[in-house]
């Protein structure tokens, strides 16, 4: 019939999105070590976050995501660097996918962590969603850095 009939568990699936994180902010890390400071700290708006902060944003939650699973979250002092910063989003994410990777299957079906409703399964995924939207919205705020830097070297500024 055309098609493979083995499905991918949902739980694989999941892990493998939370584990994608990791290999994209790896793949950051050289792109993000050529801006300068400057741009990673800069703000578009005094009510939207600068580069820097939509990490540093991240790191706060991945660091509650290992609280809630009862896992000591390193005490992660605020990075001075872009890189220190994705190294301790990293690392905390491995913390995590560690945990959840050793949970019996019958505990995705189980209530998610430090909540009242939803399962493991259900809360895992909805750190997938937030993941890919921070990503998004980093993606975003980079193509408009590359469009104002291009409109100021053509300019000559």
């Amino acid at each position: 019939m055309g098609g493979s009939d083995a499905a991918i568990s949902p739980v694989e699936d999941v892990l493998g999105q939370l584990d994608w994180l990791t290999a994209e902010l790896e793949a950051q890390k050289p792109f993000l070590s050529r801006i300068p400071d400057v741009q990673l700290m800069a703000q578009p708006m005094t009510d939207q976050p600068s580069l820097f902060g939509l990490y540093q944003a991240m790191l706060e939650r991945e660091q509650a995501h290992v609280e809630q699973v009862g896992r000591p979250a390193e005490n992660i002092r605020p990075p001075a660097s872009m890189d220190a910063l994705l190294v301790a989003i990293i690392s905390l994410r491995h913390t995590l996918l560690a945990h959840l990777r050793a949970q019996p299957e019958a505990s995705w079906a189980q209530e998610a962590p430090g909540q009242t409703e939803g399962t493991l399964l259900e809360w895992a995924y909805a750190i997938t969603l937030d993941d890919g939207e921070t990503l998004r919205a980093i993606a975003e705020r980079l193509h408009e850095s590359q469009l104002s830097m291009r409109g100021q070297q053509s300019d000559g500024l």
